[in-house]
């Protein structure tokens, strides 16, 4: 399975860029790359040092296998482009929780 993972200042960046023009219709918000669970789940392991191996399940009817975004159109209206790449958007990600939960 693949998604189109958009770190979320990214996400608020493209509805600001939006409220500063005035657009109709629909707009996609993403990165145009495809990262496997897989991926996400390696990357994760590595940053929060997870000694765990994955457990597969069955496939659930009807889930989507691949997902990818293109914001072209919403680039084309706003210049809007995504900043934040999966790696370093985990890595913050892991480092905000790890400040809230105290450092543990």
């Amino acid at each position: 399975q693949t998604r189109d993972y958009v770190f979320i200042e990214d996400v608020v960046e493209a509805n600001v860029a939006a409220l500063h023009h005035e657009l109709e219709g629909i707009y996609n918000v993403g990165t145009g790359k495809e990262t496997s669970v897989n991926e996400l789940f390696a990357e994760l392991r590595k940053l929060i040092q997870f000694d765990k191996k994955e457990i597969f399940g069955p496939e659930k009817r009807g889930e989507l296998t691949r997902s990818v975004l293109d914001s072209g159109r919403l680039h084309k209206a706003t210049d809007w482009e995504p900043r934040m790449g999966v790696e370093e958007g985990l890595a913050r990600t892991v480092a905000y929780f790890k400040e809230v939960a105290g450092g543990k």
